[in-house]
């Protein structure tokens, strides 16, 4: 992955963009993948072709997986981007209303 990740506001929401973008190169290649597979079994016979759909078998169960995990990974930076957002709008009204709250305290600007 060469894709370079500051931080920053947007870090979560760019982080889960990448992880979409991978997850959706990785659907691509396991439609490639099972489209070959499937092109090149009706005229392949024997042993060699059981042995390759075997591993084309379990590859795409592989692959599943892997689809998931990035899912419930896209998901996660999605949730935890939201309640950074929540939280930094938190911090923020709090900080104003601190601030707002110290108008003339000790020569403090309000």
């Amino acid at each position: 992955m060469t894709d370079t990740l500051a931080t920053g506001a947007d870090t979560l929401a760019r982080a889960r963009q990448v992880v979409s973008a991978h997850r959706a190169q990785q659907r691509a290649i396991a439609q490639r993948v099972q489209a070959a597979a499937t092109d090149s079994q009706p005229g392949w016979k024997g042993q060699g072709a059981a042995a390759v759909a075997q591993v084309v078998a379990q590859w795409m169960q592989d692959s599943r997986r892997i689809d998931q995990a990035l899912g419930v990974l896209e998901d996660g930076l999605g949730s935890t981007d939201k309640s950074y957002q929540a939280t930094e709008e938190e911090t923020a009204a709090a900080a104003q209303s601190i601030g707002s709250s110290t108008g003339g305290y000790h020569g403090l600007p309000s």
